[in-house]
């Protein structure tokens, strides 16, 4: 019980920080009432997790070994780290923060258990992740506006 306990809590941190990452603009610009925005946030999130969720669940096991009890101090520490950084309106990953809870462990369980490899590799994915958002984002804009804005 106390698993799924730290589940919720740890989905209802990401919800509270990351939905406002995808429906924030949406929802501020009226485009979208909340509650919709919650809702399909909600039904999206859980998609994903049932079709995609293995993956994260493979990076984690790759990064350390831990206990179930260790796997809930983690998702304790990483949801509570979340909703005290969200509580206090800055930005937040709540990837970064279940990453850095399961290297905790794997400090306490001795530093030799960490696999270096899996941390480089997901250390690379958070400095490419934004550089390729900021790429497309700079491409499709400069394709609406080459669509959209009259030449002369």
């Amino acid at each position: 019980m106390i698993s799924l306990l730290d589940g919720v809590f740890l989905g209802w941190s990401l919800g509270a920080n990351d939905a406002s990452n995808v429906f924030g603009s949406a929802v501020a610009s009226k485009m979208l009432k909340f509650w919709t925005a919650a809702i399909l946030a909600s039904v999206f999130v859980l998609i994903g997790a049932l079709l995609q969720g293995q993956a994260g669940i493979e990076t984690l096991k790759g990064l350390t070994q831990f206990t179930l009890e260790q796997a809930i101090v983690s998702s304790v520490a990483a949801a509570t780290t979340v909703t005290i950084i969200t509580l206090l309106g800055l930005p937040v990953s709540t990837s970064q923060a279940v990453i850095g809870a399961v290297l905790g462990v794997g400090i306490v369980n001795g530093i030799n258990t960490v696999r270096a490899r899996t941390l480089v590799n997901i250390i690379i994915a958070w400095i490419l992740t934004p550089a390729i958002a900021g790429f497309f984002a700079t491409a499709l804009d400069f394709a609406i506006h080459l669509q959209y804005v009259p030449h002369h």
